[in-house]
């Protein structure tokens, strides 16, 4: 079926049995975000423990996002065909297994391994939550039911760092792990009844070449600015390492296209972009994610290298940020369902370009008060972005391809992270001039300075493209309640 279509979801369940819904996949959410960006506050810690420098140890996080950009689009295509429940336990076994095996872990190429189990893991569990809350809400309701499944990953975004930065301060490594076995193992258990609860499956072939490509596709690409990024965009590094890797995206990238043309049952439906509102969503995500990544990626630095905080100082004054963020999430979720994505969508971008231009006051000598508005503003823009612009993208497809758009949405957010870092990366090396050059304090100024222009004109960008995005709402209800006639009467 094309996109536009729908179709019944083949079961009905009672508002109770809806809540349950709701709430195991946020705590889904809450679990798959634990194991992602808190981490980081880990990593020297780990760096040290295992005797390796920095640009070795961030591979304990590039190699998790690897394998999360790599395999959420098979995976949202395979919970489709195969059961979204099923999936969606999955994951938590697969994740489960991967933290048990970590404090195991003897050699840093070992826990990379292991971080590749859990990236694989957790995007199984965020991929198939979005669409099985997608699935068992009508349209008008669509906004706050993925604002409150998305709320379980924000709370653990937000909680994570602090709570992980004073584990790591005084206890070993391996402990952070361990605590995150403990909600897995919770979300686990009340995974059991979800295959029953919301068992719809398709009836064609799973695309195995197809997610082949899109795997060589978005993996190549991660691990290229990885790459990059270990190298500080050294000239004759990326030219014989970086840029093979890159090649080899676009090269997939293009064989997929010529592949989803031929096959009958393609693993993404070339006719599915046919829709402005779901090309324009995904730009969008792109753009967003990439430009306010300069907040949680160059910030640090100048909170640190500049104005001299430790880094559980940094993590806690990162915690407002995620508060507002949380705040925001069901008041989007409500404005989605009343007025679409385009207004708070547009809002939102406009809002983050005059963020982002703003951090061209911060200067060396500035106070707390002047950087900590600027975090909260951060995350009250992605607050009022995120919900609204996942519903759209999930509201302009048939209930068979929840999965895959899921999956396809968070892969560009990902894509959007791994740029973000390039950009950063290049307007620092601009400032930097070589890799061995050591930054001062005005280095850093000029970095967040530079940064923010460049940033702020793209997401600006951004805003004038949310502005085309086209939702027909209530036909879209309509057709979703007859659908649900006809499951209740056949």
């Amino acid at each position: 079926m094309l996109a536009g279509q729908i179709v019944p979801e083949g079961v009905s369940i009672t508002p109770a049995q809806k809540r349950f819904v709701l709430i195991t996949t946020s705590m889904g959410m809450f679990v798959g975000m634990l194991t992602s960006i808190p981490i980081t506050i880990t990593v020297p810690t780990i760096a040290q423990a295992f005797g390796v420098e920095v640009p070795t140890a961030q591979w304990v996080m590039t190699a998790y996002f690897v394998a999360q950009a790599a395999t959420m689009l098979p995976v949202g295509s395979a919970g489709d065909i195969l059961g979204r429940g099923r999936v969606f336990l999955a994951g938590f076994v697969i994740l489960i297994l991967g933290l048990a095996l970590t404090p195991l872990a003897s050699r840093i190429e070992t826990l990379v391994l292991l971080r590749v189990l859990q990236g694989v893991g957790s995007g199984m569990i965020m991929v198939t939550a979005l669409a099985i809350c997608t699935s068992v809400l009508p349209p008008s309701q669509r906004g706050r039911a993925i604002a409150a499944v998305m709320l379980g990953g924000w709370i653990a975004s937000g909680a994570g760092q602090p709570v992980f930065g004073v584990v790591a301060q005084y206890l070993p490594w391996q402990a952070i792990f361990l605590i995150i076995l403990g909600p897995a193992i919770l979300g686990l258990v009340m995974a059991l009844p979800l295959a029953k609860l919301v068992p719809e499956r398709s009836n064609h072939a799973f695309d195995f070449v197809g997610a082949t490509l899109m795997v060589l596709t978005f993996g190549t690409l991660v691990v290229a600015v990885g790459h990059g990024q270990q190298e500080h965009w050294e000239s004759v590094h990326t030219a014989t390492h970086v840029g093979p890797l890159l090649l080899a995206s676009a090269l997939a990238s293009g064989l997929y296209i010529l592949h989803a043309r031929r096959s009958p049952n393609p693993l993404i439906p070339l006719q599915l972009f046919r829709n402005l509102t779901l090309v324009t969503a995904s730009i969008t995500n792109v753009l967003l994610h990439m430009t306010m990544l300069m907040v949680s990626f160059l910030i640090p630095f100048y909170l640190q290298n500049v104005l001299g905080y430790s880094p559980i100082t940094m993590a806690l004054l990162f915690v407002p940020m995620a508060l507002a963020l949380n705040l925001m999430a069901l008041p989007s979720g409500w404005v989605y369902d009343k007025v679409g994505s385009r207004i708070p969508c547009t809002i939102a971008m406009i809002l983050g370009a005059a963020l982002l231009l703003s951090f061209i006051q911060l200067t060396e000598t500035s106070s707390l008060w002047q950087v900590f508005p600027r975090l909260i503003l951060s995350g009250v823009v992605l607050g009022l972005f995120v919900t609204p612009n996942v519903s759209a993208m999930l509201g302009t497809v048939a209930s068979q391809h929840y999965g895959l758009i899921s999956g396809f949405e968070q892969t560009t957010r990902n894509v959007g992270h791994a740029m973000g870092v390039v950009l950063a990366s290049t307007v620092a090396t601009y400032y930097l001039q070589s890799p061995g050059v050591t930054a001062t304090a005005a280095t850093y100024v000029s970095i967040i300075h530079g940064a923010s222009l460049v940033a702020g004109a793209m997401m600006g960008a951004g805003a004038a493209l949310a502005l085309l995005r086209r939702e027909p709402r209530q036909r879209r209800s309509r057709e979703w309640q007859a659908a649900q006639t006809v499951s209740a009467t056949g």
